[in-house]
């Protein structure tokens, strides 16, 4: 009995660990259950997109985009131009934008592109710009400008109320500055004018109060009315040999200046050019010159008959226009508040437009012709301290 049960024990262990045998043998894996792993990825080129690819095109072939504060433009060609009552598309984040990048391919800034960007204060222009458009940047904050040499023209307003731009030069490319294209750069003082440049607009330079040197080159041959007005703390300026035309009231009030010289190119000088200029002591005029002549200082046309410039800072109390002038010209005695007292020959028919504006110290006038020549001159507007001035007979000295 008991070698019986021994026997079924042994049986049923035998086939026990044939099952655990089977058992183990289907869990193991085989070789055709490891699937082939798939190849990673292979990273971009360039993670970032170019800009074209990602920006909005606002021209043909050019486009825009913003990365943080800073406005990307790129492509190719001319930026096209934007009126008074047309934004460029990225107006709407004008307060985020403090600086602007323009990336090589553009050829041309158009109008009104950044004009009233209050918060733009640096910007990138690459060489192959060839012309900045009217009023591109005006009343924008850049504190310093650099024009790259591939610029010819640099339009109307284009830099005018920049108020936080302290120096410029500009490049020998450029041969046109726009009528007031720096006007109100109250922080501008100084600018270098490479060779090169033919013409300053209209008020280019106007009520840039801080500037007190300027260097132009001997290629200007123009300068626009009005170009330096209010240049308070200008004090120096070489009219270059070259200049045929200086604008109206191109330096008046420029209150720095001590003297001029007019260079005998010179063939044209506007009304009251160089009017007002309080420090102004005298003007000289090269011995060339075909059109105006130099006597004691004061400006004259060359032969003799308009007197058209007497230097407001002449610092003398009596003064006599010489005998032959018959005219007195527009703005010509200005802010002269040291003259006390005038001698004006029988010869003067004319006395122009505030010829004695601001001649606040006149008091006496002497006159040589009757009163009835007298009360035939004529006489311009604002006048009046001439007019209310004693006058007296000259024969009675």
């Amino acid at each position: 009995m008991k070698r019986s049960l021994a026997l079924l024990l042994a049986l049923a262990l035998a086939l026990s660990c044939a099952a655990c045998g089977r058992g183990a043998e289907e869990e193991a894996p085989t070789e055709t259950a490891i699937p082939a792993e798939e190849p990673a990825p292979e990273p971009p080129e360039n993670r970032e997109e170019s800009p074209e690819a990602e920006a909005q095109a606002f021209g043909e072939g050019v486009y825009w985009i913003i990365e943080g504060n800073t406005l990307i433009i790129s492509g190719s060609g001319d930026m096209p131009d934007f009126g008074e009552l047309e934004d460029p598309p990225w107006n709407a984040q004008r307060d985020q934008i403090t600086h602007v990048e323009i990336q090589e391919g553009i050829t041309r800034i158009g109008e009104r592109s950044f004009c009233g960007f209050y918060n733009i204060f640096t910007i990138e222009i690459p060489n192959s710009v060839t012309s900045i458009g009217n009023y591109a940047f005006s009343s924008s904050s850049i504190t310093a400008l650099e024009i790259p040499s591939g610029v010819t023209v640099i339009g109307d307003h284009a830099f005018e109320w920049c108020y936080s731009l302290y120096s410029l030069e500009i490049p020998s490319s450029v041969t046109t500055i726009g009528d007031h294209a720096f006007e109100y750069c109250n922080y501008l003082e100084s600018v270098k004018i490479q060779h090169g440049l033919s013409a300053i607009g209209a008020c280019a330079f106007g009520d840039c109060y801080s500037l007190t040197t300027i260097e132009l080159p001997d290629t200007l041959t123009s300068i626009g009315p009005y170009a330096f007005k209010h240049c308070y703390s200008l004090l120096s300026i070489e009219i270059p040999d070259g200049v045929t035309e200086v604008g109206e009231h191109a330096l008046v009030n420029c209150d720095g200046l001590t003297s001029l010289a007019i260079p005998a190119s010179v063939t044209t000088i506007g009304e009251g050019a160089f009017a007002g200029c309080m420090g102004l002591q005298q003007i000289e005029v090269d011995s060339g010159n075909p059109k105006y002549c130099s006597v004691e200082g004061v400006l004259f046309t060359e032969d003799g008959k308009e007197l058209l410039c007497f230097p407001a800072g002449k610092g003398i109390a009596t003064y006599s226009i010489p005998d032959g002038v018959t005219s007195i010209g527009c703005d010509a005695f200005e802010n002269s508040k040291d003259l006390t007292s005038l001698e004006i020959p029988v010869s003067v028919m004319t006395v122009g437009d505030n010829a004695f504006w601001g001649c606040e110290s006149l008091t006496g006038i002497s006159y040589a012709g009757t009163e009835e020549q007298w009360n035939k001159i004529s006489f311009g507007e604002g006048n009046d301290f001439l007019l209310k001035a004693d006058k007296m007979d000259a024969h009675s000295n």
